[in-house]
Parts: C-alpha cells; sequence; structure tokens
C-alpha cells in the first residue's frame, strides 16, 4: 500500500506543479475578470464531468477490483461498456441543457454564446468519460497509467499550449478554455491506449445487471460532493461577479496544494478497501489510509499556512487579498485530515446511500448559507464550518455502521510500525537504485 500511495504522491506532485503554473501563467497574463471567467468555466466542467458519469465512476472502481481480483476480465469489459455507454448519453444531455440555456438567454458566464456552451458541454463529456476510463485502470492495478492522464497529461497540454500562443500573440480566455479542452482529450485518448494492453477481451459476461443500482445509489452523493466543493466560486461568480470569484478560485486553487498528497492516498488505498471483506481487514486498510492521510495533510497545512501567501503573490500582487481566504479553507480541509477519507469508506463499503444522504444534505446547506454570503472571505468560512460538519457526520456513521473508527482515533501504534515497515521496503529500493545509478555515473 506504501508504494502505490508513493508512486501516486509522486504523479500527484508532478500534476499538481504543472496545475498550478497553468493558473499561474492564466492569471499573470489574462485580467483578474478574464481569470474568473476562464477558472469559474473549469469548475463547471469539473462538477458536470461528475454529473454525467452518474456514479458510474465509483461503480466501476468498486466492482472492477473484485472482478479483477477474481480473474473475470470479461466482467470488467462489460462493466465499461455499459458505463461508457451511460456517460455518453448524460453527457449529451448535459450538453443540450447548455444550448437550451443558452438559446433561452439565461444569463451565465458559460450561457452567454453558443460557442461557449458547446465547450463547456464538450469538455464536461471529455471528463466524465475520463473518470471512468481512469477508474478500470485503478481497479486493474494500473495506477500509475490512470494518473498520468488524470493529473500530468490533462494539465501539462494545456500548460504547453498555452506558453506556445504567448510566443506570437495575447492570449484570450476562448482560447485557455479550447487548450483545455485538447488536454482533455489528449488524457482521453492515453487512458484508451493502456486500456487497450489490459487485455479484457471484446465480449463480456452476460447477467451483470445489477451496476446501475450501485451507480445511481452513489450518484447523488457524489454530485453533491464536487457541488460542495466548487459550489463556493461558481456561486459567489453568479452573485458577487467574476473579479471576486476569482480571488476567491485563487485561494481554492492554492489550498489543493495541502491535500493533493491526500487525495494519493484515497486513490491508491481505494481498491484495497473494497476487497476488504472482514472487519479486521476493513479496519486495518481504514488505520493505515488514515495515518498517511493525517501525515500527508498535516504536512500540507503546516507549509501552506507559513508560505501560501507567497503563492498567491506568484499570480500577482492583487491575489494577495485571497490569503485570508486561503487560511479559512486550509482549517476546513484538517477534517479530512483528522477524520480520514469517510466517504471513501462508505463508498466502498456499500454505505453509498447513506453517504449520499448526509453529503446531499451537506450540499443543501452550503448553498443556502451562499446565498446569504456578503464576501468570499465569509463564503470560504462557511465551506470550513461544513466540512467538519459533514465528516464528523459520516465518521459517526462508519463507527456506527460498520464498526470501525477512522481518523486518528482508530490509529494504533501497531498500525503506524506496518505502515512504516513498508516504507522502509520502499526505502531499501530507492537507495539500491540511487546505488546503481551513481555506480553507472
Amino acid at each position: 500500500m506504501f508504494k502505490a500511495a508513493l508512486t501516486a504522491a509522486l504523479l500527484r506532485v508532478c500534476g499538481t506543479v504543472l496545475w498550478l503554473l497553468f493558473t499561474m501563467v492564466c492569471a499573470r497574463t489574462l485580467s483578474v475578470e478574464d481569470f474568473g471567467f476562464v477558472f469559474f468555466s473549469v469548475n463547471v466542467i469539473i462538477t458536470g464531468g461528475v454529473v454525467a458519469a452518474l456514479g458510474y465512476d465509483v461503480t466501476v472502481l468498486r466492482y472492477g477490483s473484485r472482478y479483477e481480483k477474481a480473474g473475470r476480465k470479461s466482467a470488467v469489459r462489460k462493466l465499461l461498456s455499459e458505463a461508457r455507454l451511460v456517460v455518453v448519453s448524460g453527457g449529451l444531455l448535459v450538453i443540450a441543457g447548455f444550448v437550451i440555456l443558452t438559446v433561452l438567454r439565461v444569463d451565465t458566464p458559460v450561457t452567454q454564446d453558443v460557442s461557449v456552451a458547446g465547450l463547456v458541454g464538450l469538455s464536461i463529456v471529455a471528463t466524465a468519460l475520463m473518470a471512468v476510463n481512469r477508474d478500470v485502470l485503478r481497479a486493474c492495478g494500473k495506477l500509475s497509467q490512470a494518473l498520468l492522464g488524470q493529473s500530468v497529461l490533462r494539465t501539462f497540454v494545456p500548460l504547453l499550449m498555452t506558453i506556445g500562443a504567448l510566443l506570437f500573440t495575447e492570449l484570450t480566455p476562448m482560447e485557455v478554455l479550447v487548450f483545455y479542452l485538447v488536454g482533455l482529450l489528449t488524457s482521453l485518448a492515453w487512458e484508451q491506449a493502456c486500456i487497450a494492453r489490459l487485455g479484457l477481451g471484446s465480449q463480456g459476461e452476460p447477467g451483470q445487471n445489477h451496476h446501475a443500482k450501485m451507480a445511481f445509489s452513489v450518484w447523488p452523493g457524489e454530485a453533491s460532493l464536487i457541488i460542495f466543493h466548487r459550489a463556493c466560486g461558481i456561486v459567489i461568480g453568479l452573485t458577487s461577479g467574476l473579479e471576486a470569484a476569482a480571488f476567491f478560485i485563487a485561494a481554492e486553487r492554492v489550498s489543493q496544494l495541502g491535500v493533493f498528497l491526500s487525495d494519493a492516498v484515497r486513490t491508491a488505498i481505494a481498491p484495497i478497501i473494497a476487497q476488504a471483506r472482514s472487519d479486521q481487514e476493513i479496519q486495518a486498510a481504514i488505520a493505515k489510509s488514515s495515518i498517511l492521510m493525517l501525515l500527508s495533510g498535516g504536512i500540507g497545512f503546516v507549509l501552506l499556512l507559513a508560505g501560501g501567501w507567497l503563492l498567491l503573490l506568484c499570480f500577482g500582487r492583487e491575489y494577495l487579498q485571497s490569503f485570508p481566504i486561503l487560511c479559512v479553507l486550509l482549517v476546513g480541509q484538517l477534517s479530512w485530515t483528522m477524520l480520514g477519507p469517510t466517504a471513501l469508506i462508505m463508498n466502498m463499503q456499500g454505505l453509498e446511500r447513506v453517504r449520499s444522504l448526509v453529503t446531499m444534505i451537506a450540499t443543501a446547506g452550503l448553498l443556502i448559507c451562499l446565498i446569504f454570503t456578503k464576501s468570499a472571505f465569509t463564503a470560504g468560512l462557511v465551506f470550513a464550518v461544513i466540512c467538519w460538519v459533514m465528516n464528523g457526520a459520516l465518521w459517526y456513521l462508519i463507527r456506527a455502521r460498520l464498526g470501525a473508527v477512522s481518523g486518528v482515533f482508530g490509529v494504533r501504534f501497531s498500525d503506524v510500525r506496518a505502515v512504516f515497515s513498508d516504507g522502509d521496503e520502499i526505502t531499501g529500493k530507492l537507495r539500491k537504485s540511487l546505488r546503481i545509478a551513481n555506480f553507472r555515473s
């Protein structure tokens, strides 16, 4: 598990650095309002991608992991085909919805023009398909391939195209969105090439019809969770303007540096939690993931609290006013660091309906509160408080339903020793590689 988490972390580091550079380049070359428009649109794309996936990304990861462990590759093939069909259908409905809103002249940044609406709609479909492909690769043990497309190519391509465009002309918001779509399509092509090498066959097993039930039961929670994370930037853009949204999104982007290692832990541990069946296996997997999340999240919190203002300065001097927003967002993120991967545990252990209900209630509460907020800082403060309330509720439900304890409260000394013994093995391999490299040089 430590090796998988280390691999995921390294790729996440690359992806996060590239994403931060891409954001900074856009912030330094676009006006504050244009920057707000671009990343308001990106927030809509990311949110729409989860909505269009209709829960099949989580379903593919959960059942695909079990099929892979049992050697049922044809079952994985059928599940993937089913997921793609549903996702494309959902994505086409999303595109149609954006076009209709544009024709009806609904005044939002992404429905102001048919070309913008179409571009955002296509990006949403690509994002949803990427999520399904990524989780098939994760389920089949191809974590590096999954993260290379999702974390690296998705951002490296638009960053390269943006820098190239700046050598010849001034950058426009629409050009950035086109570059972002090209990055999504490149990543999608990479994932498809990796899946083709899995040897899943051309025809799946008959009779696997329970996937849709699970997908649609987990989908409200998945959609609510992504709305929960992206709602602040979107609502601020709609109510207070794109300039206010730009300052919030800048703080949001920097705050994500504090959780990308924790996200790597989630990525690595998800198949293991899904495969755990006995109470002892479940608690062991949860405890190890909680230790890794505590370490990674704690390091990120301290570093960003001390030096986050320097990163905001790289966006431009005007973005220094986002630092107080960054601080309250970091406090909200501590709930995942302290309480563990609560939502992931519930999804992987069959409690997706309860988890969906809690997430939907939290998201509804956040949206209601955001309507009455007067500033981006207040929105961040509301977000932080509801993060703790939501994760606290999920933590309690895990203990009540599974008898397992997530987060720091479920960690024992033996769990810490087990995690670091895995780490010693990996460290030994790295040292051996370095010695070989030094000898050859």
